[in-house]
């Protein structure tokens, strides 16, 4: 169902810029003009079609119709942010740091651009420079993504080892959003690194009143109950993390007692 609306969505795009040209009449049987070729409109659509062709798999479109928004439109940001994340997807990593680098030069305030380079970056391990970016991103002229870019900040400090800055940043996240699930869930991995298993066990709870179970909350609330002495609560979860993620690695530690 999913592949048949992906499909769907990209017949639909394709025909608002590649239809047939065809004479239109109004009302009264007289021809109309076509509208001017809009250009802006044009790359955004064709940057839409791209990203959907990426999205259900198919490369080669995906990459041709983005090249064709970039001829339509050089200078718009939009188009070098969807053309990096291309790059990304399809490891072409020297060719993506280029298209985001592009975006940011044509607009330094633009703050989506900043926050998906700042994945980016976290993505190759560059983990100190991303979180420069996510903190530009946050302070980014009506920026609304505010959460999501500390949460980005958040997880690479984390997976940097800097847990100081990593449970700062979650703070901030939720503060903005209460409700972050993966903010939740990462404040609680900090404090747990940190020995504070009070305070991990309180966010792991926020997080389980909103959020589906996943083997990573489950692994957490597990090692968790052992570190306090709960042997039920290990029992508990290390059934749940089995009978729902049997094929998870996480299961195969519960199954090898490496926890």
């Amino acid at each position: 169902m999913a592949n048949r609306r992906a499909r769907l969505f990209i017949l639909t795009l394709l025909l608002a810029v590649g239809g047939c040209v065809t004479q239109t009449y109004d009302s009264q049987g007289n021809p109309v003009t076509p509208k001017e070729f809009d250009p802006i409109a044009a790359a955004k659509s064709r940057m839409q079609l791209g990203l959907a062709y990426l999205r259900n798999g198919d490369t080669a479109q995906a990459k041709m119709n983005l090249l064709k928004a970039q001829e339509y439109a050089p200078k718009m940001p939009q188009v070098y942010y969807s053309l990096g994340y291309y790059y990304q997807k399809v490891g072409e990593t020297a060719l993506a740091e280029q298209a985001y680098r592009r975006a940011i030069d044509l607009d330094p305030d633009n703050g989506e651009a900043l926050n998906n380079f700042g994945a980016f970056l976290c993505g190759i391990g560059r983990y100190d420079e991303s979180v420069k970016y996510f903190l530009k991103a946050v302070k980014a002229p009506g920026y609304i993504k505010v959460a999501g870019a500390y949460e980005n900040a958040g997880t690479c400090s984390r997976l940097e080892g800097n847990l100081g800055d990593a449970e700062q940043f979650y703070a901030s996240a939720l503060s903005h959003d209460a409700r972050r699930a993966a903010s939740l869930l990462g404040m609680s991995e900090v404090l747990f690194a940190k020995g504070d298993y009070a305070g991990a066990r309180g966010y792991l709870s926020r997080y389980e009143r909103i959020a589906r179970p996943s083997p990573q909350s489950l692994f957490l609330g597990l090692k968790l109950a052992k570190r306090t002495g709960n042997q039920q609560g290990v029992q508990q979860y290390g059934e749940e993390l089995i009978s729902k993620f049997p094929d998870s690695p996480f299961s195969q530690q519960y199954r090898s007692n490496d926890y």
